[in-house]
């Protein structure tokens, strides 16, 4: 979705560098391909066997930064050109293609969905932030804000807990 393809080019490398480097926070990326996104299975796929190379993150990256390239605005075939990419980050192409070809983490990509669907989530992107739900982009400052309040929330209920 482009809404994603947003963050992940302007706001997460600074959220990841900043926060998920640093050890302040986990950042975890929860597949929700919507449908009404013609080529969202291949690229979710396609990350998810780099992953099993430990390229997912590198994979994401070249994905959302290409995006243009393989929507469904840009192709009907977008398997070629996630290949390449996956070729990019230097993913080992024969058990990649192997993946691919057998859709091997569909059901984990579905179960995702599924846990967002629990979870009230309806659009991309939507942020967890523990029990707090953010469904729209969102820069880095109002993000960062975000982590500060439910650290200083954790702090304050840790101290309660300590007087007690």
């Amino acid at each position: 979705c482009p809404a994603c393809g947003s963050f992940s080019t302007l706001t997460e490398p600074d959220v990841r560098a900043r926060l998920v480097l640093t050890g302040m926070i986990r950042f975890r990326f929860m597949d929700f391909p919507l449908s009404g996104h013609r080529n969202t299975m291949p690229a979710h796929l396609a990350s998810w066997c780099a992953g099993e190379q430990g390229k997912f993150w590198e994979m994401h990256d070249a994905i959302f930064q290409n995006q243009d390239r393989w929507n469904g605005e840009a192709t009907r075939r977008p398997e070629r050109i996630l290949a390449d990419l996956a070729r990019q980050v230097g993913v080992g192409m024969e058990q990649y293609e192997a993946c691919m070809s057998t859709e091997k983490y569909r059901p984990q990509i579905q179960a995702n969905l599924q846990e967002g669907v629990n979870r009230g989530v309806g659009s991309t992107p939507t942020f967890l932030f523990g029990i707090r739900r953010v469904a729209t982009v969102i820069p880095y400052d109002a993000f960062k804000a975000i982590v500060d309040t439910m650290m200083n929330e954790a702090r304050a209920a840790r101290a309660t807990k300590k007087s007690k």
